[in-house]
């Protein structure tokens, strides 16, 4: 007998979203390594003096984009894991709205009620 396992639908498309983002990641990776290899091949770059070009250039076409399929995919395998730890942020919210509506204070009145009269004698 098969165990079936249920997976929470937040987590799958959070699971889809890192694959695509990874997969853009790839191809983002092989192009800029084409377009370095092309530009050294012709002479336009030189390697040494400019590695540092050469990795800001890298990180900026696949770095971010791998960060993100990395946090995506995190992000669904804790949710997979722990699937009701949405339902208990979603409560946690709800009390702490509900603790923003705190009744009307009646030491307000207490306060309305004095007089500045104090104020008068001590000028």
């Amino acid at each position: 007998m098969m165990n079936k396992r249920k997976f929470p639908a937040l987590s799958i498309v959070l699971f889809v979203f890192a694959g695509i983002i990874l997969i853009y990641t790839v191809w983002a990776a092989v192009y800029s390594i084409d377009i370095i290899s092309t530009l050294i091949s012709q002479n336009q770059l030189v390697l040494s003096g400019n590695e540092f070009d050469l990795a800001t250039f890298f990180m900026s076409s696949v770095g971010q984009y791998l960060i993100y399929a990395i946090l995506l995919f995190s992000l669904g395998w804790i949710y997979q894991v722990n699937p009701s730890l949405l339902a208990q942020n979603a409560e946690n919210i709800e009390q702490n709205n509900s603790l923003d509506e705190l009744p009307e204070n009646d030491d307000k009145d207490a306060f309305e009620d004095e007089s500045f009269e104090d104020l008068d004698e001590m000028s």
